[in-house]
């Protein structure tokens, strides 16, 4: 009896801990999705620099600062070229200038894109209702863009923890999983080891598909932009691709920003048409089609499961979700194929040019040959 009361009460002290353990750590937990995928990014080419000496601790800092500081410079050069920019347009006077034009958008709107509903019909208060609901949409996006620039430094803090966390993910990576492996029972240790292995390869999947959807995305941008006529379609473009890279931010930004200067320029036919070609272009098919088919072909799972994992992380986590859902959806195929259907998931060679060349061929050939 008194076995079972020190053991109990052993139980409910762990699950306090753990209650405060979990509370502890959520505030961090996109610090740690973000160091994630900071660790596979760079693992290739620490994987490189590894062979050629022992120092752990120095290749893992050698590899990040290879990887980060380019980045970097890049990411200031061109966020200084677009402030500067902003700053010689006066930005905040622009955006509101251009919601008091929601009244003169809606209208353009009624009657030249909704050319065949009968407005005439409807009565004052419909349309004004629909210009104030524009409105104040309008307001809540600006609200989002005030609070999202007033939290750049906690977002910066924690990307900096990411770069520290990824550092140790890197080094003791291996000893990590060898550990994960010894704790499994010896007669399921090697069905373990393959799932272990598994999840690696759906982390990797989801990862490097992700960086390539913001390749593709910047250099559809620089086309889009290019063909739609706007002033630095290149810089721009490149900005567009990085920041797609970001789940907080996204290509949408640079979207609205651009319906928004065209609107203050009174041209609203051309800020609908902005709107709509980008979005189509630049948002959607990159989601839609190529982060999906490149994730699916890297980790030999239907582009489905990484659209469903996306769409529905981005609804359950918030914008981190986007990298979590795949994940998380990813392992449980993997779980089901393994265990319940003994099949074998082979590892597929993880590297950039690897993963292209499995979604350009998955693309091209196995197309054709369907």
């Amino acid at each position: 009896m008194e076995f079972r009361r020190t053991d109990i009460a052993a139980i409910l002290i762990f699950g306090i801990l753990l209650y405060f353990g979990i509370r502890t750590i959520s505030p961090i937990v996109d610090a740690f999705v973000i160091a994630i995928v900071i660790t596979y990014l760079i693992r290739p080419l620490y994987s490189s620099i590894e062979k050629y000496t022992g120092h752990k601790e120095l290749v893992v800092v050698s590899s990040i600062l290879i990887f980060i500081v380019p980045l970097v410079l890049i990411g200031l050069y061109t966020l200084n070229e677009i402030v500067t920019t902003f700053q010689k347009s006066d930005i905040i006077s622009i955006i509101n200038e251009s919601f008091s034009n929601v009244d003169a958008l809606v209208e353009y709107v009624t009657k030249n894109v909704l050319f065949f509903i009968d407005f005439e019909t409807l009565s004052q208060n419909t349309i004004d209702t629909i210009a104030n609901k524009a409105i104040e949409l309008g307001g809540l996006l600006y609200d989002y863009i005030i609070d999202l620039t007033f939290s750049i430094p906690v977002i910066l803090f924690k990307l900096l923890v990411a770069i520290v966390l990824s550092f140790y993910f890197l080094r003791d990576s291996q000893k990590i999983i060898n550990r994960m492996c010894e704790l499994a029972p010896e007669d399921m240790r090697s069905r373990f080891t393959q799932l272990i292995n598994s999840i690696d390869i759906v982390f990797q999947a989801v990862i490097v598909g992700y960086l390539f959807k913001a390749i593709f995305t910047g250099i559809i941008s620089i086309a889009i932009y290019y063909a739609l006529g706007i002033p630095n379609a290149l810089l721009l473009g490149i900005f567009t691709g990085m920041i797609d890279f970001i789940p907080l931010i996204g290509p949408w930004i640079i979207e609205i920003l651009l319906f928004i200067w065209y609107i203050y320029q009174g041209q609203y036919q051309y800020a609908v048409i902005v709107l709509v070609v980008t979005y189509f272009f630049i948002s959607f098919i990159p989601e839609m089609y190529i982060r999906p088919r490149i994730s699916g072909e890297a980790a030999n799972l239907h582009p489905v499961i990484i659209l469903a994992g996306a769409i529905g992380g981005l609804f359950a986590f918030g914008a981190i979700g986007v990298i979590v859902g795949p994940m998380v959806l990813g392992i449980i195929f993997v779980i089901l194929r393994i265990y319940f259907y003994n099949e074998p998931y082979e590892k597929i060679q993880f590297g950039y040019k690897d993963t292209l060349f499995n979604f350009v061929k998955g693309v091209f050939v196995r197309d054709k040959q369907k």
